[in-house]
C-alpha cells in the first residue's frame, strides 16, 4: 500500500468541526444565509431532511447546555460567519448566545422535514425587518450549492467575500 497516497486520500475528505457534524452543517447553512441578509435576523425557517433531523435533534452545542436543530441554527444566524465551516460556532459571545437563545424563545426558529430524495439536505431562510436570504447544503456538510439575497440567486460559482477568502456556492 501507498502511504502517502491513502493520507492525501483521507486528508482530502477530512473537515474540522466542532461538536456534531449535523448542527455544525446546520449552523453553517444558516451562517451562510444570514451572511447574506444585510441586518440583523429576525425569524429563521428550516428545511432539513430526516437523517439531518434525527441526527441534530439531541445533539448538544459545544461550549453551551443547548440541545437542537432550533439553537444550531440560531448561532450560525446570529454569528453569521461561513467562512468558519464547521467550526461557525467557535468563540461564539455570551451577547450572540443571548441573541439566539431570544430568537429560538419567541418563537422565531421553526424547523420543518424536508421533502426530498437526498439524505443530508438543509435549506435555511432568514428574514429581517427588510430582506430575505437563503442557502442550502445538500450531499456533503459542507456543499454549499445555493445562495439567494432579497429573492435572487447569487449564482453556483462564487456569490460574495467574506474576510478576504470566497465562500464556494457549488
Amino acid at each position: 500500500m501507498n502511504y502517502e497516497a491513502i493520507t492525501s486520500i483521507l486528508n482530502d475528505g477530512l473537515v474540522l468541526a466542532t461538536g456534531c457534524t449535523e448542527p455544525g452543517a446546520l449552523a453553517l447553512t444558516a451562517a451562510a444565509a444570514a451572511a447574506h441578509l444585510g441586518e440583523e435576523v429576525k425569524s429563521i425557517h428550516t428545511f432539513a431532511s430526516g437523517n439531518i433531523i434525527k441526527n441534530a435533534y439531541s445533539a448538544g452545542i459545544p461550549g453551551t447546555s443547548l440541545v437542537g436543530i432550533e439553537y444550531a441554527v440560531a448561532i450560525g444566524a446570529i454569528v453569521a460567519q461561513p467562512e468558519k465551516q464547521l467550526q461557525v460556532i467557535n468563540g461564539i459571545t455570551s451577547e450572540q448566545l443571548e441573541k439566539a437563545c431570544a430568537l429560538v424563545d419567541s418563537k422565531a426558529v421553526k424547523v420543518e422535514l424536508a421533502k426530498v430524495p437526498e439524505k443530508l439536505y438543509i435549506e435555511v431562510e432568514v428574514k429581517g425587518e427588510h430582506n430575505t436570504a437563503k442557502a442550502i447544503i445538500a450531499n456533503v456538510h459542507t456543499n454549499i450549492i445555493y445562495i439567494e439575497e432579497r429573492g435572487v440567486r447569487c449564482g453556483f460559482k462564487w456569490c460574495k467575500t467574506f474576510g478576504g477568502q470566497s465562500v464556494r456556492k457549488g
